[in-house]
């Protein structure tokens, strides 16, 4: 009876110790069974606490384009002022960076003009630069602001009147003289104001992010001021009648200059519309990587 007391006593006291050790090391959840095997289902696990840090594999994946000055292109063409040249670099998906330069010369032979005969010669010269904004990524629309500071556009003439040819100045009719015809020279200048702005639209990149060739195609206009028209008469003599009687030398006749002074301020007025110069040109241009690709990753 006495070891059956102290067999209890002992037995007692290790399940109290063991009940103590449990309270201060609590053992990690574990999966249990039912009596027929099947495992319990565990309890359900407290969600994640607000402002919890994403995982790696919740990161959006990185997306790839080319970094600046990474791409640049070519480009050759036709436009209103000529043989089109360009180069490009990319800057972002929305914006690149053109250099632009333009030349043509083109002749004409015995053109009769105002009772004159005009050999001329057209000649475009001009070279820029333009940033071509695109609002939409994916799309080729774009809106490109620019500068011309370079442009020596303008057609230069030389005039002559056969004999007894007329002529008209600010209303007044003049004859040259059969012995001694007029001559002449004259200019158009489309240069009145360097450096002028530009402004255009149009659509295809010339620097493709992920294509060597693209067809650019753009319209607009270049702000070169209103042309400014000269005549200066370089010798002959001007008669009051078509029979070629009562003549003068045209050079230094008052009147005369009068009236060719009145007469180019209205050719200027006339002219006034192409002090906004239309611009349209297309062509093929060639881009290609010279650089890294850089590596973004979009906002959460």
């Amino acid at each position: 009876m006495r070891f059956s007391c102290l067999g209890k006593f002992a037995m007692a006291s290790l399940v109290l110790c063991s009940a103590l050790l449990a309270a201060q090391n609590p053992p990690a959840v574990l999966a249990t069974t039912t009596a027929s095997g099947t495992p319990a289902a565990a309890p359900d696990a407290a969600p994640a606490p607000a402002g919890a840090a994403f995982t790696r594999s919740s990161l959006p994946p990185p997306v790839l384009h080319p970094a600046p000055f990474s791409r640049i292109g070519f480009a050759a063409g036709m436009s209103t002022m000529g043989i089109h040249l360009e180069a490009g670099a990319y800057l972002t998906p929305h914006l690149e960076l053109r250099m632009t330069g333009s030349s043509f010369g083109y002749s004409v032979r015995h053109l009769r003009q105002r009772g004159f005969l005009v050999d001329g010669n057209l000649a475009f010269a001009a070279a820029g630069m333009a940033v071509d904004y695109f609002p939409f990524r994916n799309h080729g629309l774009r809106f490109s602001p620019g500068m011309l500071f370079y442009n020596q556009s303008g057609v230069n003439a030389a005039i002559n009147a056969t004999g007894k040819t007329s002529f008209t100045f600010n209303g007044v009719t003049y004859y040259s003289s059969p012995r001694k015809p007029v001559t002449a020279i004259g200019t158009l200048n489309l240069h009145k104001q360097v450096p002028a702005f530009t402004l255009s639209t149009g659509w295809g990149r010339m620097v493709a992010p992920n294509r060597h060739f693209s067809f650019p195609f753009e319209f607009g206009v270049a702000m070169i001021g209103a042309p400014v028209p000269n005549v200066t008469f370089t010798g002959g003599q001007v008669c009051s009648r078509p029979d070629g009687t009562y003549c003068g030398n045209v050079v230094g006749d008052p009147s005369v200059e009068k009236n060719l002074h009145a007469q180019m301020v209205k050719d200027q007025r006339s002219l006034r519309l192409l002090r906004f110069y239309p611009v349209l040109s297309f062509g093929v241009a060639y881009s290609f990587r010279v650089g890294r690709r850089g590596v973004s990753r979009p906002p959460l």
